[in-house]
């Protein structure tokens, strides 16, 4: 496993480089080398590669096992970083993270903004908006690509996240294709709805991030975590795992902290709220 080599050596390039070195440190730095070798056998053990790693699979891989797998972010940054896979990210465990959820009037709030204030940046308004309404990870979003944007035989706008593609509602189906076509019109050609500073490359999540707080987005975990509560509370766990990428334990999961019943599917009431776009 050459490419699980060097991101061995990387950590322990940094530890060394560490003047403050504690028996802690070295402990949690090999955790997270020993968490990037298990994910590796465990894809191995379904025949799977590395460059086949999809957020579904990832999310079975730590919803199976303790929380000490969620220290493969490194791992999963330095791949995404080398091409190797594409970006994925680790949640935090469903109990201790939506205590800190935004507030759905808050988040309600901002989508308001960005989905009917004009004047803002196009990259913002969707970028912020896919956070508000689908609970997708910056990584995510900062990764999609102009082609994940299509407008099918029926007239509806959709946005591919997953394996599926979720048909947007106005006005966000108006702002993801005047952004689709913007970029296509800069770049003459299939390329990034958020190209970043170098030639041929997108946004960094960090940057993305930077941009959202402007508009209030102070801490898209708290967002992402609101608007996956909300769409848990009006959906069943098959259909939220299924529309979103993630695997249907960590759907359950959302489903369960909403209070809303497993089994059941849930109909969406008609109205304002926009979170009925993925029935």
């Amino acid at each position: 496993m050459p490419k699980l080599r060097d991101a061995q050596q990387q950590v322990a390039h940094k530890l060394a480089g560490s003047r403050q070195r504690s028996n802690a440190s070295l402990r949690y730095a090999k955790s997270q080398v020993s968490e990037a070798v298990h994910l590796v056998l465990w894809l191995h053990d379904h025949q799977l590669a590395l460059a086949d790693l999809r957020q579904d699979l990832l999310d079975q891989w730590v919803a199976t096992g303790s929380m000490n797998r969620q220290r493969i972010r490194p791992f999963l940054q330095w791949l995404a970083r080398v091409g190797v896979a594409g970006p994925v990210h680790a949640g935090w465990e469903y109990g201790a993270s939506t205590r800190r959820a935004m507030g759905d009037e808050q988040r309600l709030g901002l989508l308001r903004q960005l989905l009917h204030n004009p004047q803002l940046d196009l990259r913002d308004r969707f970028a912020g908006s896919v956070v508000l309404l689908y609970g997708q990870p910056l990584t995510q979003i900062a990764a999609l690509a102009t082609s994940a944007i299509n407008i099918n035989a029926d007239g509806q706008t959709t946005l591919r996240l997953a394996r599926g593609e979720i048909p947007l509602p106005e006005p966000l189906a108006e702002i993801a294709v005047a952004l689709r076509n913007q970029r296509l019109q800069r770049e003459q050609e299939s390329g990034w709805l958020f190209a970043g500073r170098h030639a041929g490359s997108h946004i960094t999540a960090d940057g993305l991030a930077r941009r959202l707080k402007a508009h209030g987005i102070t801490h898209s975990t708290q967002a992402r975590q609101a608007a996956l509560l909300a769409l848990a509370a009006r959906l069943p766990a098959p259909i939220l795992a299924e529309r979103l990428g993630i695997d249907r334990s960590r759907a359950a999961g959302w489903v369960r902290l909403a209070g809303a019943p497993y089994a059941e599917y849930v109909s969406v009431r008609a109205g304002n709220e926009m979170e009925q776009t993925l029935a």
